[in-house]
């Protein structure tokens, strides 16, 4: 059995779903599916999971989701995807970069997932970090969006970023 579709106590044959959420306040996504309105409330129950899942969180963390239901814990927003501003020295002299690190999930041939960790860096100086900045926020948006293929995140391209706080030091 699906690990968010629970058998109802009270009709027998029934059953409602819980879906973990990371969108919203509220914790779980909740419905249910009676006798009355279903044929198979189970199988109704369990197709309507995988579609909710795959529709919310893209066909790959669906899968994982699915696979292993503690993982959707983990899952924060932003998607695994961090930026720091962090200094990298070459030959003895610190250099200012912003550093970005995500992680990227492959599958084999046999279905078996595994997750790599990648990371890049972008150099600067004081007369062009707000440009820089403002570029690795639009790269890690696209890298969002990109990396989850899903509706949550789909809007991270359009966000305006604030530059106000790099454009004053």
């Amino acid at each position: 059995m699906n690990s968010y579709v629970f058998p109802c106590s009270k009709r027998a044959g029934s059953y409602f779903i819980q879906i973990p959420t990371v969108w919203s306040e509220k914790a779980t996504d909740s419905e249910y599916f009676s006798t009355s309105r279903y044929q198979s409330p189970k199988a109704s129950a369990e197709t309507y999971v995988k579609a909710q899942l795959a529709y919310i969180y893209g066909d790959m963390r669906a899968a994982l989701i699915l696979a292993y239901p503690r993982w959707v814990k983990k899952l924060k927003y932003g998607c695994q995807v961090s930026v720091r501003e962090t200094q990298r020295v070459s030959r003895g002299k610190p250099y200012p970069v912003f550093d970005v690190s995500w992680t990227e999930f492959t599958s084999d041939e046999f279905g078996v997932r595994t997750s790599k960790r990648k990371r890049t860096s972008r150099s600067y100086n004081v007369e062009n970090k707000a440009e820089v900045a403002h570029n690795v926020t639009l790269f890690v948006a696209s890298l969002r969006a990109e990396t989850t293929a899903s509706v949550l995140h789909h809007s991270a391209l359009n966000f305006e970023y604030d530059l106000s706080e790099l454009t004053r030091s």
